[in-house]
């Protein structure tokens, strides 16, 4: 996996050098196979059988406060109106 940067992990994913890569990206490289052609779940006990360390991905943080970014400005009469 040298000179491949990992994806972001959404879902399972596994350590090879210190570096964590999701398992779809990992199959998709050692099998040359569309990700469409297996499943994680695949994936993830094939690598476990080769001796890998799998994991679930960790839950990601929101970078910005996503009700800050719903909420309607409040919009008065007249420039609905255009006056």
């Amino acid at each position: 996996m040298t000179g491949v940067p990992p994806e972001p992990v959404t879902g399972v994913s596994v350590t090879i050098d210190r570096r964590v890569y999701p398992v779809m990206q990992v199959g998709e490289l050692i099998t040359r196979h569309n990700r469409r052609d297996f499943t994680m779940a695949e994936m993830r006990r094939a690598l476990t059988r080769l001796g890998f360390t799998c994991h679930d991905a960790r839950p990601v943080a929101p970078s910005w406060d996503a009700r800050g970014r719903r909420r309607a400005r409040l919009v008065s009469d007249s420039e609905i109106d255009g006056r």
